[in-house]
């Protein structure tokens, strides 16, 4: 009797200590993208950096005029642009998000919308690509599409979509 117990516990446990994992990991890969967020708000490049792995780089895409346009950024470009923000807070506003991960790798999938000065700059999806290394949970990849706002369009200053020009849209949206 007591090995049919054994047998009849055995997968309850197997399976609870899995859900515990699953779900451990899924907060440690949250809250790498979530500490980026945080230091794009606090203009943190020390912060923003330590959430990459060395290798990681940005993608950036956008529809204009029926093309497909994008952009490669470096993670030290776009510390660059980051450090000079100054009182200029980026926010970006997640309204769904999806997790996936498979042992060491990790994605995440969500709907957002960007802000700098309090203002709607563009929408769009944000996907990342992460690894477990020995100092946790690292970014690899970011890939973004870039959804202009009517505001943006009808000012002709829709291509102006990059990253490095975020705080001039700001400025012309004034």
């Amino acid at each position: 009797m007591k090995n049919v117990t054994y047998l009849l516990i055995l997968p309850l446990w197997l399976f609870y200590s899995s859900s515990v994992n699953a779900q451990s990991a899924k907060k440690e890969v949250t809250e790498s993208v979530q500490q980026m967020f945080d230091a794009m708000y606090e203009a943190d490049t020390s912060k923003f950096r330590s959430v990459f792995h060395h290798s990681a780089r940005f993608l950036s895409t956008m529809r204009h005029e029926g093309k497909t346009l994008y952009e490669y950024v470096s993670v030290d470009d776009f510390v660059l642009s980051l450090a000079t923000v100054g009182d200029s807070t980026w926010k970006t506003n997640i309204l769904s998000e999806t997790t996936k991960i498979d042992e060491n790798i990790a994605m995440v999938w969500m709907d957002y919308e960007f802000f700098v000065k309090d203002k709607f700059i563009y929408s769009g999806i944000n996907m990342f690509v992460l690894i477990h290394t020995e100092s946790g949970w690292k970014i690899t990849e970011v890939v973004d599409t870039r959804k202009a706002p009517e505001t943006l369009v009808k000012s002709g200053h829709e291509e102006d979509l990059q990253m490095s020009s975020s705080l001039e849209i700001a400025d012309r949206l004034d």
